[in-house]
């Protein structure tokens, strides 16, 4: 008869839905300054590939109307909805990140650390999206004045953005 030992860094104890043990937000939240940074970064990221084909329509000889009738400009404004829409649906449902979240190292959570459902992030993700221009932003901006850099649309979803790694910051 053997017999085995697992401590808690075996691999059968590890779920696939991951929660963390004493989890905190106050120690973990991103603060908004970050979550700024994230919003601005996916912004140009979205606007680089219109602006991109607009100089080589201009480069191919186009200016005037004939610069905003190319193909080519038609062809930047549809990859800039295309990036739009991996970066502000597809990534968050398969990561909780956008491209801007990634490279500031924040993600989205529920508010008790958990993975988010497939459904709760396209439900908030959606209502970021409609309630940012209905509101002129102050849905976005209200995460500077809320306790845990929540906005309304993590209210509502009942999310949150903290620091990707999950560690306490000093």
């Amino acid at each position: 008869m053997s017999s085995t030992t697992t401590d808690k860094n075996s691999p059968a104890l590890v779920s696939p839905q991951v929660k963390l043990v004493g989890f905190t937000p106050e120690e973990v939240t991103a603060p908004f300054s970050l979550r700024c940074g994230a919003l601005i970064m996916d912004y140009l990221i979205i606007v680089f590939m219109p602006a991109l084909f607009m100089v080589i329509s201009r480069a191919s000889g186009n200016d005037g109307a004939g610069l905003l009738n190319s193909g080519l400009n038609d062809i930047g404004w549809l990859l800039g909805v295309l990036l739009a829409l991996v970066s502000g649906v597809l990534l968050p449902v398969a990561t909780g990140k956008t491209i801007g979240k990634m490279l500031a190292g924040i993600q989205i959570v529920k508010t008790d650390g958990a993975d988010i459902s497939i459904g709760r992030m396209i439900l908030r993700q959606v209502v970021a999206i409609l309630l940012f221009p209905l509101t002129l932003g102050i849905s976005f901006f209200w995460s500077a004045f809320s306790p845990l850099n929540r906005s309304l649309h993590d209210i509502l979803a009942g999310t949150m953005v903290i620091y990707a790694s999950r560690r306490i910051r000093d």
